[in-house]
């Protein structure tokens, strides 16, 4: 799954677009989901470098909406998922892989949603925080700027890691 060049220039300017799919994964079970993408193409490039056989692909209508209302992470969520990466980061699996490992962990359609649409995005060329500023307000702006400072540096686990245990000490005081 890559863009040209043109495609990602075209890609900046434009909102994505709604799909719903119905897929084949490779076990041959049957599954319907959404993606969000540019257009049916890159929608298809993407669901096929994730293991399925496209059964069927189109536009959402406009009255077919999201059921899932409100922020699907929770800070305890946001905590573990940062804790997984930079464990999955120390231990030499990609970036991209490690996002993939936690959409499959994850039973949450909506919280599929928005790993699903990092990865796409990553993907696509986009680094690490700017895939999450892609998913609106789910993540801490907090969060998206020490990712974007961990690029520049190339600390991206320990980064993580340190926003986990923040988080973790917001959450307890929380409650």
């Amino acid at each position: 799954f890559e863009k040209s060049n043109e495609e990602v220039r075209n890609a900046d300017l434009i909102d994505k677009l709604h799909f719903k799919y119905q897929a084949k994964k490779e076990d041959g079970k049957i599954i319907k989901g959404n993606i969000d993408a540019y257009n049916v193409d890159l929608a298809r490039r993407f669901l096929q470098s994730q293991g399925l056989e496209i059964i069927k692909i189109e536009l959402r209508k406009k009255y077919d909406i999201d059921l899932n209302i409100g922020n699907p992470i929770n800070t305890s969520e946001l905590c573990f998922a940062l804790a997984q990466l930079a464990t999955y980061l120390r231990a030499g699996i990609t970036l991209v892989d490690s996002v993939r490992i936690l959409a499959k962990q994850t039973e949450k359609p909506a919280k599929k949603k928005i790993y699903d649409g990092i990865v796409y995005d990553l993907l696509a060329g986009d680094n690490f925080s700017t895939a999450l500023t892609k998913q609106g307000t789910v993540f801490p702006k907090l969060l998206i700027n020490m990712c974007k400072s961990a690029e520049l540096t190339g600390d991206l686990a320990n980064v993580l890691e340190e926003m986990a245990d923040y988080y973790t000490s917001i959450d307890t005081t929380k409650k």
